[in-house]
């Protein structure tokens, strides 16, 4: 039954994961049209275009369970033998395949428009720039992984947060998507506040995944005159460690099976 219901969510958001690739594409090819006829420092956009994945999983997921309603299709969905995590996690996991394949065309296609500005930079050598534009290749290559994590994590916190606001919104009435996200923002402050105490964030750092240490490091190697931009990342990237990825994996799954119960026991049709 999941598997059925992960390839309906497919094949009712294939047009708008087509959509979204299509425009993800038209905005790289505007950035490269620009990068040659105004200035290369556009390039700048295309690394914008990654992080603005963050709010993929909540737009997708948001868009996804409206059109149950609107359609009226929510009847069915919601009568169908399962539990309500049965139902949900096939909506995420469509959605979040669909992501996984957005970012990583966006990483790519991001790294081929740095190959250019940089290409471009050194044509026109431009004092100054130059040696700063040479080793964005390769420290956007070493920083991927920091990206993909950062952005991932904050499209799951979006899209659970988007199910939440639109499950609770069909629970209390009326207001109840304005209550959600009162609640919601208020549970992100307690989480933060928790999770910054000093035995907790200590319980958390073992297994270290990615050091930033290692990424100044690198920096400083391919730029010596770098100083200055490894004072200002300082405490951007920090270590980050596998206790802290399953922390988060933990508190969202939690967050996932209450929206579940949610669904299950509290939604009017």
């Amino acid at each position: 039954m999941w598997w059925s219901l992960y390839k309906k969510e497919w094949q009712e958001s294939l047009f708008r994961f087509s959509l979204s690739l299509a425009l993800l594409t038209a905005a790289y090819v505007f950035i490269y049209i620009f990068m040659e006829r105004e200035t290369p420092l556009v390039f700048a956009v295309s690394l914008a275009v990654v992080f603005l994945h963050i709010f993929y999983l909540f737009i997708m997921l948001l868009a996804s369970l409206i059109k149950e309603w609107k359609e009226n299709t929510s009847h069915l969905w919601m009568n169908l033998p399962v539990k309500g995590y049965v139902l949900l996690s096939a909506k995420l996991a469509a959605a979040f395949t669909q992501f996984l394949i957005s970012i990583s065309y966006a990483i790519v296609a991001a790294d081929l428009i740095l190959q250019r500005a940089m290409r471009m930079f050194e044509d026109s050598a431009a004092e100054g720039l130059t040696g700063i534009i040479s080793m964005l290749v390769p420290l956007y290559r070493e920083l991927i992984p920091w990206v993909l994590l950062a952005v991932t994590n904050g499209a799951l916190q979006l899209g659970i947060a988007a199910m939440f606001i639109f499950i609770f919104s069909k629970v209390v009435r009326p207001f109840g998507w304005l209550a959600a996200i009162v609640l919601t923002i208020l549970a992100n402050y307690i989480y933060t506040w928790i999770k910054n105490i000093p035995l907790i964030e200590r319980s958390t750092e073992w297994l270290p995944l990615l050091k930033g240490e290692e990424i100044y490091k690198k920096i400083y190697a391919l730029y010596p005159g770098g100083a200055d931009l490894m004072e200002v990342s300082e405490g951007i990237m920090t270590n980050v460690y596998l206790g802290q990825i399953a922390a988060e994996l933990l508190v969202l799954t939690g967050a996932f099976f209450l929206i579940s119960w949610l669904l299950d026991r509290k939604v009017e049709l």
